[in-house]
Order: structure tokens, then C-alpha cells, then sequence
């Protein structure tokens, strides 16, 4: 019966893992250097950036697996103009790159697709960029069923107005895209999971808390600071799921500092306007997966 996850032999084939870490000013380093030892710690954390109701969620990390506080919420990617070069890297849940080719499909969202099985409906596949700039739902479906022959989801339509934000800011500081990068909680939830999606969706009392056990499991103050986020963020703005999201993405974005990023697809895949369409997470081995916090 089909299950929708990707075999190990096909997942080696499609998962482009980079040989190269992020060093403390966002550079590509050699990851068979010791990154303990020959490079210094940054001054800045890590990052996590997650939509939410107020805007965007920012939740700071730092090498060791602790969890900055607090988390704070933008109201806009433009408001974090003065702090985000000195961010090492920046891991956020929105598209970045998106296709101009007739298909209309990024080969990373088939991809993650396929990895999450029965979280697959959480990776949307965004519209053409010659749909970005329609500002109706009607408007882009007459323009990407042009050229794709199929209209984008409403799910879709509802996270571009984020995509052309987010789009815009890297337009007028293209050397921040090595700062920001997309990337997927789902997927970034399956590699501390031991390579496995979660079976309970985000929105459930289940998912929530099986989606905590994991942080807790790499963080020693990952609960306390879900539980002050929690607590200083009006639930009409920031929701339980956004702060669980952009947690594992600032932790994802902490630990490839040792461990690298995967990239995916393999081969990398561009768009005519050079720009790469890929999704990151932190390369994660298995005996990390399973190496708790260090107190």
C-alpha cells in the first residue's frame, strides 16, 4: 500500500546533503574541520521565524540548545533590518525562490512531500512568480492555469501575500539571502524524531505535546520557554503551533552550526532568475537524533 514516505535508497538519491557548515558571519566552512575547536562562538543566536497572526514569530537559540527569551513578534521581515546581518543564520517557514518553469511544481516541496507521509499536506506549493504579483485569488488563477494548465490551492493564495513580503525584503538586500533561509518544521520535527514524520497533526493536545517531548529532549529550558511564550503573546496573535515552529527551527538553525544542512532536492534546483529553490534542516545523524541535552 502506497504510504507516501520515501524509501531510505530514494531519500539518499533526492536529499542533497551539503558539505559545508555555517561559521559565526554566515560563510561556508569545511565540515571535516573541528568547528568546536577552530572557530568561535557567534555572538548572536540562531534564529527560528515562523508566521503567526501578529506577523512573524522570532525565537533566538544559541550552540548550546537554549532557547533565548524572549520570543518576540515583527510585524513585518523589514522590521528586523538592523539586527539580521549579525545573525549567523535565520531559518524561516516561508517559500523562498519560486518557480517560473510551465510545470509549476519546485522539486523541494515534492520532495518534502514525499518525505512526511502523512504530513505531506503541510508543505503547500506556492505559486508561479508570475502569479506573485496578482493581488486577487481570481487574478493568479487565470494566471498560472495560463501557464501551468492548474490553478494554485486557496491554501496557497493565503501565504502569498508573506511570500511577496518576504521576496521583496531579499530583492533590495540580496546578500542576506545567506542569512535567511527557507526552510519546513515538519520536516526540521522528523529528523528529531529519529527520520520518522509525526504521526498527530501540530493542532492536536497529542501533536502539540509529542512535538515538545522533542525540543525538551534537546533542550533543557525548551518547555519554560514554551510556557513564557506562551504566556506574554495573546493567543489571537501568536498561536501554540507557531511557537512550537519557529522553536524547531531556531534549534535546526543552532545545530547546523556542528552539523551542517541537508539540502533538498538533489541536484540543486534554480529558477531563470538564478535564484535556488531548496528547503534546509539541519543535518541531523542518528545518534545525534538520539543524544540528549547536555545539562
Amino acid at each position: 500500500m502506497e504510504t507516501g514516505l520515501c524509501k531510505s535508497s530514494q531519500c539518499k538519491d533526492r536529499i542533497h546533503r551539503e558539505s559545508r557548515s555555517i561559521n559565526a558571519i554566515g560563510e561556508p566552512m569545511s565540515l571535516n574541520s573541528n568547528p568546536g575547536s577552530a572557530i568561535p562562538r557567534p555572538r548572536a543566536p540562531f534564529w527560528g521565524i515562523d508566521g503567526c497572526r501578529g506577523g512573524w514569530l522570532v525565537v533566538e537559540c544559541d550552540t548550546d540548545r537554549r532557547f533565548c527569551a524572549p520570543a518576540r513578534v515583527c510585524r513585518t521581515i523589514g522590521e528586523l533590518t538592523d539586527c539580521l546581518p549579525g545573525v549567523p543564520l535565520a531559518l524561516i517557514d516561508i517559500p523562498i525562490g519560486l518557480t517560473d518553469y510551465p510545470g509549476g511544481v519546485r522539486k523541494c516541496d515534492e520532495v518534502a512531500r514525499e518525505m512526511l507521509g502523512p504530513r505531506r499536506s503541510s508543505v503547500f506549493y506556492p505559486v508561479v512568480r508570475q502569479a506573485l504579483s496578482a493581488r486577487t485569488y481570481a487574478e493568479a488563477c487565470a494566471v498560472q492555469k495560463a501557464l501551468c494548465g492548474k490553478k494554485p490551492s486557496i491554501q496557497s493564495w493565503n501565504i502569498t501575500p508573506r511570500i511577496r513580503e518576504v521576496e521583496a525584503f531579499l530583492q533590495q538586500r540580496p546578500g542576506w539571502r545567506k542569512h535567511l533561509r527557507e526552510s519546513h518544521p515538519e520536516l526540521c520535527f522528523r529528523e528529531l524524531n529519529g527520520g520518522l514524520p509525526l504521526p498527530e497533526s501540530k493542532r492536536t493536545p497529542e501533536g502539540l505535546q509529542h512535538r515538545l517531548s522533542l525540543l525538551a529532549h534537546c533542550s533543557k529550558n525548551a518547555r519554560s520557554f514554551f510556557e513564557q511564550t506562551r504566556a506574554t503573546h495573546p493567543r489571537n496573535q501568536v498561536a501554540d503551533d507557531d511557537i512550537v515552529d519557529a522553536m524547531v527551527l531556531a534549534l535546526h538553525a543552532a545545530m547546523s552550526r556542528s552539523c551542517g544542512l541537508v539540502s533538498i532536492p538533489d541536484p540543486a534546483e534554480f529558477n531563470r532568475a538564478g535564484e535556488m529553490m531548496e528547503i534546509v534542516f539541519a543535518d541531523i545523524s542518528f545518534s545525534q537524533r538520539c543524544k540528549p541535552r547536555t545539562d
